[in-house]
């Protein structure tokens, strides 16, 4: 469910990743302007493998499995709470997810215009290196 009446706002969130304390109260504002805030039931699919990422996913609150389909098997690549990024591969390697993500409780997400972030990312040198090794440190291979 899309939350019109938002919980959440980039610039006094307390739950947001470490690597958005290196942006600017304007950057911060041009993600905030450029997002949604979405409810998910436990057991709602955030993102489906093969798709593409037009968003980068924040998880504040909740708790999510990260998994891969194959040949009608799902393999579960881990369990993310708050504080993850999903789909910095859109960023860096391809603009096709390459895992699904599932809630396994009630949980908020923000979904990021890819456009938006990306904008930050060029104008931002160090957020686009924290966002590389965060990449980095949370890649999947299956």
């Amino acid at each position: 469910m899309f939350n019109k009446k938002r919980k959440y706002n980039c610039i006094s969130c307390p739950l947001k990743t470490s690597c958005f304390n290196v942006l600017s109260e304007e950057e911060l504002q041009i993600l905030d302007d450029n997002r949604l805030e979405i409810i998910y039931n436990k057991g709602e699919i955030i993102c489906k493998q093969g798709s593409f990422a037009n968003n980068i996913l924040h998880i504040p609150e909740g708790i999510c499995k990260i998994y891969v389909e194959n040949n009608e098997k799902r393999l579960i690549l881990d369990l993310v709470n708050y504080n993850f990024l999903i789909g910095l591969n859109s960023l860096f390697y391809s603009n096709i997810l390459e895992y699904s993500a599932a809630c396994l409780d009630n949980s908020i997400v923000c979904s990021i215009n890819r456009k938006a972030f990306v904008k930050i990312a060029s104008t931002n040198t160090t957020f686009a290196i924290l966002q590389f090794d965060f990449f980095k440190a949370n890649s999947f291979s299956a």
